[in-house]
């Protein structure tokens, strides 16, 4: 089962009559969630919000979403609560484990075309790793500001341009006693709104990074990409280095050096780039 508005881009682009399957669609969805309130109050749960109807369109950012799933969205308790028609994709996420709450312009697939929609983002942390949950809705607005107010959290709005960046395919390296560096293994890399992750874990935090350099790496494929070198320092003094082999290494230091809350300059090799 899908959203309203996406349910009515769907039919609008396949000629079909809108009225009528956008109508019937609407009673079903406040069928449900009538009930899945009723049930919650069955269950002794203390509803603080909704629940409202929304479509989770993925549990991790992407450039372009499906059309997602939807359901029964609500604040009870101390938890954020997602149920679904058929189960699929049901949640209930403690609100301590949210990080960030923003709003921003991101593209679903209609049919063979793309549409633009504005979704509320939800960062938060979940057995060790980070997750990015995107969901669509009528009542998005009153959603992101019931959720920021339980969490204590603001909510940043990003308009049409994204606030994090990738994720992408990468390969960590580790660098020796002797400055040379070695392929530790592949995975992820994410940049959210305060921190760089390598597969949805091991953050470095943009506050602590001193120093962004993109150095020429040589190869083939994956290691045809640059290597981004990040040296970073913790408030108690630790200085480390990190390095990863990603495709347009240039554009990634760009991103963390606006994301960060200093002015760090990008440097290629010895000289300064950006």
């Amino acid at each position: 089962m899908i959203g309203i508005e996406i349910l009515a881009a769907v039919l609008a682009g396949s000629g079909a009559l809108i009225g009528g399957g956008v109508w019937l669609t609407r009673r079903r969805h406040q069928l449900f969630i009538n009930r899945s309130r009723s049930d919650w109050v069955h269950d002794g749960q203390i509803i603080h919000f909704g629940p409202v109807g929304v479509t989770i369109l993925g549990q991790r950012p992407r450039s372009m979403y499906g059309q997602g799933t939807w359901g029964a969205l609500g604040i009870s308790g101390d938890q954020l609560v997602f149920h679904s028609p058929n189960g699929r994709g049901d949640f209930h996420l403690p609100l301590a484990a949210v990080r960030q709450i923003h709003l921003q312009m991101v593209q679903v697939w209609i049919g063979k075309t793309a549409a633009r929609y504005r979704a509320l983002v939800v960062h938060y942390e979940s057995s060790g790793e980070w997750w990015v949950a995107t969901l669509t809705s009528s009542a998005l607005e009153e959603t992101a500001q019931a959720l920021a107010k339980s969490c204590g959290l603001p909510v940043s709005s990003a308009g049409a341009v994204r606030d994090d960046f990738g994720p992408a395919k990468a390969t960590r390296m580790d660098q020796d006693v002797y400055g040379e560096w070695r392929r530790d293994r592949p995975g992820t890399l994410y940049l959210a709104l305060d921190r760089l992750l390598f597969d949805w874990r091991d953050p470095i935090l943009l506050s602590q990074i001193e120093r962004l350099d993109v150095i020429p790496h040589g190869g083939r494929g994956l290691f045809a990409a640059d290597l981004l070198r990040i040296e970073t320092t913790t408030p108690e003094g630790d200085r480390a280095v990190s390095g990863f082999v990603v495709r347009h290494a240039a554009r990634w230091a760009q991103a963390v050096a606006r994301r960060s809350d200093q002015t760090l300059p990008v440097w290629a090799g010895r000289k300064k780039k950006y």
